[in-house]
């Protein structure tokens, strides 16, 4: 079931179908992975300072 009055073409709908699979199995495992630096982006910056200073 579709948002939209009219059903999607079958192509339209396998690339829906794509982006949210790719979503799911690359994006959002490494936003999990990565959930502290999105939450606070501080740390983020102070770690690229950190990381700078050591080079």
């Amino acid at each position: 079931m579709t948002a939209i009055a009219i059903p999607l073409p079958e192509d339209i709908e396998a690339v829906r179908n794509g982006l949210v699979e790719f979503a799911r199995a690359e994006v959002l495992p490494r936003h999990a992975a990565h959930r502290d630096l999105f939450e606070n982006p501080r740390r983020y910056t102070a770690r690229m300072a950190v990381s700078a200073m050591k080079r």
